[in-house]
C-alpha cells in the first residue's frame, strides 16, 4: 500500500534504503554543486530578477516603497498612490541576508533549491521502491539547471510544491503545514498547486471509502498551511501596496483567454514532448497509482498556463524549448519523478541497469559544467563592465553608481548605493553612471539604447561589450 492507501504497482517493490546509494547520491550532488561554483553566475539574467533584487535593496534600506530614484521594476496603479513593486515581497525578503552579505551570494538560494528539488524527488522515488540515485535526473534537466543559476522563485516553487505532495501523502503534519504555507507565499500561483493537491488527495481518500469528516481531518494540515500562506501573502501585499490582492496590473480578462492556446499552449506542450523526449509520459506512474493529488497539480497548471498570455522564449529553438517551461516548472518536477520511475523500470529489466545508474550519477555534474560555462560566457561582458565601474567609484572615492535601465541586470549587483538614471537626465545626478548601449534583453529585438546623457561625458568606453562609464561633467561626449 502507498502512503495514501492506494495500491502500488507490482513493478515498484518496496526495497530497503541503500546507505551506499544515499552516499553516492550526495557525492553526485556535491559534484553538481562544485561545477556550479566553478562557473558561478556573474550577472542577473531575467527581468524578473531585476524586480526581486530591486525590492531586496529597498528592504535592506528599511523600505518597501520605491521612489523614482530606485532601480527596479515598479509601476503606477490608479488605485494605489505612488510607485509600487511589481512582484510579491516574500521571495525578495528571503534574499535580504544574502544580498546584505555580498551581491554574489544572491545566487546561493537558487542552487540550494535545485539540490532540495533533487532531494525531495529522490525521497519520492525511494518511497516507490527505487534507488535514490534516480532522483538525480532532476539535476540533469536543463531548465532546472539554468534557473538554479538565477535569482528566480521558480525552482523553489517546484521544490515546495513537490514537497507538499510528498509530505501530505505520508501524513507528515508539521512538514505539510510548512511546505503548503511556503508554496502559497513564494509565488502568486503557488495556490494552484496546493489547491489541486488538496482536491486530488481528498478524492483519493473518498475513493478509498473514507467518510467526509475523517477526510477533512486528514486534510487539515494542508488547509492550515494554505491559510498561513494566504495570511503571509495578504500581509505582505498590504505592506507593499495597501491592498489584499496581487500587485500585478494585468486583469484576468487580459491575461487569460483561449486565444493564447496557439502561442502559450503550443509552446508548453512542445516542451513537454521534447525536453526530455516524451517527458509527458511521466504522468503514467501517477495514473497507475490513481494519485489524483499529483495528477490534479499537473493538469491544473498546464491548463492554466496554456491559456495565459505570456510564455518564455529564447534566441533559438532549443533555448525556447528549455525556457518555455519556466512557469510550469512545478509540472516539470512532478513529471520528472514519473519519468525517472519509467526509466528505472525500463533499465531494471536490462543487463545495463548498473551502467544506467552510473550515467545518472555522472551526468548532472557534466551538464552543470557545460551549461554553466555557456551561461557564464554570456555574462562576462557585463561583469567586466561592473568591475570597471567599481574601479572608477573607488578612484574618485564614491560609493554610489548610477545605472540606466539597460544596465540594471549587472548594476544591481554593485555593492554600494545604486541610483536610477534616465537618458533625459531628469532624475538623480550621481558622479558616475554605468550605461549599456543595448536594451539589455534579446526580447527587445536588438533595440539600441542611447548613452548620451545631458551633463555627462564618457569616462571609459568598452565598445566591444557595448558598455560605457559616464562621468558627470559640463557636457556629454
Amino acid at each position: 500500500m502507498s502512503e495514501s492507501g492506494t495500491s502500488v504497482p507490482s513493478s515498484s517493490p518496496v526495497i530497503p534504503r541503500s546507505p551506499v546509494h544515499v552516499a553516492i547520491f550526495w557525492l553526485s550532488v556535491l559534484c553538481w554543486l562544485g561545477m556550479a561554483v566553478a562557473t558561478w553566475p556573474l550577472s542577473l539574467s531575467f527581468g524578473d530578477e531585476v524586480g526581486y533584487i530591486g525590492q531586496t535593496r529597498l528592504m535592506i534600506q528599511g523600505r518597501v516603497h520605491p521612489t523614482p530614484m530606485d532601480p527596479g521594476i515598479w509601476y503606477e496603479r490608479h488605485d494605489v498612490p505612488g510607485l509600487i513593486p511589481k512582484y510579491p515581497l516574500f521571495f525578495s525578503l528571503l534574499m535580504v541576508p544574502f544580498l546584505a552579505l555580498s551581491p554574489s551570494l544572491v545566487f546561493v538560494p537558487g542552487l540550494l533549491a535545485g539540490i532540495a528539488l533533487a532531494w525531495i524527488a529522490s525521497r519520492a522515488l525511494e518511497s516507490w521502491g527505487h534507488s535514490r540515485l534516480w532522483g538525480l535526473i532532476v539535476l540533469m534537466d536543463p531548465t532546472v539547471v539554468l534557473l538554479s543559476r538565477t535569482v528566480m522563485a521558480d525552482v523553489g516553487l517546484a521544490f515546495l510544491g513537490l514537497g507538499t505532495w510528498y509530505f501530505v501523502r505520508r501524513g507528515a503534519v508539521w512538514q505539510t503545514v510548512l511546505f503548503a504555507a511556503l508554496t502559497m507565499a513564494i509565488k502568486t500561483y503557488g495556490v494552484v498547486t496546493v489547491g489541486a493537491i488538496l482536491a486530488g488527495q481528498s478524492l483519493v481518500l473518498l475513493r478509498e471509502g473514507r467518510r467526509p469528516l475523517p477526510v477533512l481531518r486528514l486534510m487539515a494540515p494542508l488547509m492550515i498551511g494554505m491559510a498561513i500562506g494566504a495570511g503571509i501573502t495578504v500581509a505582505l501585499n498590504l505592506m507593499s501596496h495597501g491592498t489584499v490582492h496581487s500587485s500585478y496590473n494585468v486583469s484576468a480578462s487580459q491575461a487569460f483567454g483561449l486565444r493564447f492556446l496557439n502561442t502559450s499552449g503550443r509552446a508548453y506542450w512542445k516542451s513537454l514532448v521534447l525536453c526530455p523526449p516524451l517527458l509527458i509520459a511521466g504522468v503514467v506512474p501517477f495514473w497507475r497509482r490513481r494519485d489524483f493529488g499529483a495528477l490534479f497539480a499537473i493538469g491544473a497548471s498546464i491548463a492554466m498556463f496554456s491559456i495565459y498570455f505570456f510564455v518564455d522564449w529564447g534566441v533559438g529553438f532549443l533555448d525556447s524549448v528549455v525556457l518555455s517551461r519556466r512557469l510550469i516548472l512545478p509540472v516539470v518536477a512532478f513529471l520528472l519523478v514519473g519519468y525517472a520511475e519509467l526509466l528505472a523500470q525500463f533499465f531494471g529489466r536490462l543487463p545495463l541497469a548498473r551502467v544506467a545508474r552510473v550515467a545518472v550519477v555522472v551526468m548532472p555534474a557534466l551538464l552543470a559544467l557545460g551549461l554553466g560555462l555557456k551561461h557564464r560566457q554570456w555574462q562576462e561582458p557585463s561583469y567586466r563592465a561592473l568591475n570597471r565601474a567599481e574601479a572608477w567609484t573607488q578612484k574618485i572615492g564614491d560609493q554610489e553608481l548610477g545605472i540606466t535601465p539597460s544596465a540594471f541586470k549587472i548594476g544591481l549587483l554593485y555593492p554600494g548605493r545604486t541610483v536610477f538614471v534616465t537618458g533625459e537626465g531628469d532624475r538623480a545626478t550621481p558622479n558616475l553612471v554605468l550605461c549599456h548601449g543595448d536594451a539589455g534583453s534579446y526580447r527587445m529585438g536588438g533595440v539600441r539604447y542611447s548613452c548620451e546623457i545631458p551633463g555627462y561625458r564618457v569616462a571609459e568606453a568598452m565598445i566591444d561589450d557595448g558598455y560605457y562609464i559616464l562621468e558627470r561633467g559640463t557636457k556629454a561626449n
